[in-house]
């Protein structure tokens, strides 16, 4: 009886050691550096600040800002978490109509001009990130935001490269299996941010993703013929302010010559396409009309 107690014993012992090295296999999978959660809380810059200045010394004008994946309108994706709501949710999180993990390995894209600052696997339930630096003054005046790119699966930058709107950077990714494939895009105007959790109800250094987007849109010369067309089917009206119910100053035809000032306030991203009201300039008048953003504007 006591030799098959000792055998018994030894069993329980082994089970043990097996259960345990399991658990700790387990949350070092889940949690695969123990420094990365200190890497969310602190900057990205590292005790030398001269690197920052060099990276914003070098930093190129930025032209414009187009969507992160299916440039420049999001086509084909939508955006399945939006900045805000009740989960106090810090960015957008972008994914392919196809929902799931269809769009794993699509491309991501840079959605301004400027100079990564960021591009490391951190682990934590946010796999690789890229940060990238721009400037939206100019060269006497610099005005600097950020974006940032989480969940990534391959990153094609490193730190202190020159990037040009719409050039592709990464791909999309699920954060090494935590979550479906999906792109995290977040924008700062505060820059220097420690990387955060994505969620917060402090949201000081944020901005809303997509309405500085569609409130920073490529500068636009002149409207398409297309876009005077659908000007005229939809009967749409210049108007004094950016409002539907504001004082209409004067119906546009299809031979308006029209110039595109600004795209002006986003409203919103429907079924349909992007909703966003232009200032534009017919002869001598000056006004907003309501539209779509349409890639064959030049």
């Amino acid at each position: 009886m006591i030799r098959v107690s000792h055998i018994n014993i030894h069993k329980v012992l082994i089970f043990i050691v097996l259960m345990l090295s399991l658990g700790i296999w387990v949350y070092h999978t889940l949690y695969p550096l123990k420094d990365s959660k200190q890497i969310s809380r602190t900057p990205i810059r590292s005790s030398n600040h001269s690197l920052l200045n060099s990276w914003q010394t070098n930093c190129p004008l930025s032209d414009g800002f187009d969507f992160p994946v299916g440039p420049p309108n999001a086509g084909s994706y939508y955006n399945a978490q939006g900045f805000g709501g009740r989960n106090h949710h810090l960015g957008d999180d972008w994914n392919g109509l196809g929902g799931g993990n269809s769009d794993m390995g699509d491309p991501v894209y840079a959605v301004a001009n400027g100079i990564v600052v960021f591009a490391r696997n951190i682990g934590s339930g946010w796999g690789n990130i890229v940060r990238i630096l721009h400037n939206t003054g100019s060269k006497d005046k610099p005005v600097y935001v950020e974006s940032f790119y989480a969940h990534l699966k391959d990153v094609f930058t490193r730190p202190g490269q020159r990037i040009r709107r719409g050039q592709k950077i990464a791909t999309i990714g699920n954060a090494e299996g935590v979550y479906f494939a999906h792109l995290h895009f977040e924008m700062r105007h505060k820059i220097n941010l420690p990387v955060g959790g994505g969620y917060g109800e402090n949201t000081s250094g944020y901005l809303r993703p997509s309405q500085f987007i569609m409130t920073h849109r490529p500068q636009i010369r002149r409207v398409a013929k297309g876009f005077i067309r659908w000007i005229r089917r939809n009967g749409v009206r210049l108007r004094s302010k950016p409002n539907i119910k504001s004082r209409v100053l004067r119906r546009l035809k299809e031979n308006s010559q029209v110039t595109v000032l600004s795209t002006g306030s986003f409203q919103r991203i429907g079924s349909m396409g992007v909703h966003f009201w232009y200032r534009v300039k017919v002869g001598k008048a000056k006004g907003w009309v309501y539209g779509y953003y349409l890639s064959n504007l030049q």
